[in-house]
């Protein structure tokens, strides 16, 4: 299920100009090590979810799996950048 998602967020990258074509092995295998998985489905097809909801679920499985802290500081820090506002409310209520 989240080869789908990782697929899915690196053809996003691609799409967008943040990687390049020769990069996307690189950038699934560097995302397969921060989430701490072993292997990788390449026939897995793309996931139908919008950026927010293929983060959303990386990020809550590994939290659920350990590979990181379920905080509001790594939430936060993962929201797509058209949440800037909210995001910088946070992170001052943050410092109080």
């Amino acid at each position: 299920m989240l080869d789908s998602y990782i697929s899915t967020l690196c053809r996003y990258a691609e799409r967008t100009g943040l990687l390049q074509p020769e990069d996307l092995v690189f950038a699934r295998n560097a995302l397969l090590e921060a989430l701490q998985l072993d292997s990788f489905d390449e026939a897995a097809a793309p996931a139908e979810a919008s950026l927010a909801d293929i983060l959303q679920v990386l990020t809550g499985d590994a939290v659920a799996r350990g590979v990181c802290p379920d905080n509001q500081v790594a939430r936060v820090k993962n929201v797509p950048s058209t949440r800037t506002a909210k995001r910088n409310t946070v992170w001052r209520n943050a410092r109080r």
